[in-house]
């Protein structure tokens, strides 16, 4: 009798667990989905001159590097309210991208195409993202 509640114990434990490592996978699905679409959404602001989403995307604390080594903040990433309305890059394509998400801490990676550049050409990219308040912000890039 004892043997029977020591395996039916150990089977209840292990689809519970098994219960909880799908749950744990499904939502780390959907939150590379959030951010990949983030991504895109990103491109397409960065294409139109988007001020209002850019400045959602980026945290007040952003910091990042310039392809020339220059350290640059939120300021520096997201113009003034001139440049509304004015493309910041030519059409663009994300065209490659990874995410590792540990808790509220994600890394993107990825390779963006430049459509319209001349002559056209590759940006790759590493993003770090914090969820702050239900909404993850680009922290670092």
């Amino acid at each position: 009798m004892k043997r029977w509640r020591i395996v039916a114990g150990l089977c209840l434990a292990t689809c519970a667990a098994a219960w909880v490592w799908a749950q744990s996978e499904t939502s780390q699905e959907a939150v590379k989905d959030e951010l990949v679409k983030m991504e895109r959404q990103w491109l397409e602001a960065e294409t139109k001159g988007d001020l209002a989403t850019l400045d959602r995307m980026y945290a007040d604390d952003f910091i990042g590097t310039t392809p020339d080594g220059h350290i640059v903040s939120k300021g520096d990433v997201v113009p003034s309210a001139e440049m509304e309305g004015q493309p910041r890059l030519p059409h663009s394509t994300l065209k490659e991208s990874v995410v590792r998400v540990w808790g509220t801490t994600a890394v993107v990676m990825g390779l963006v195409a430049v459509g319209d550049a001349t002559p056209p050409g590759q940006l790759r990219f590493t993003k770090v993202y914090l969820k702050r308040d239900g909404t993850w912000k680009c922290v670092a890039m």
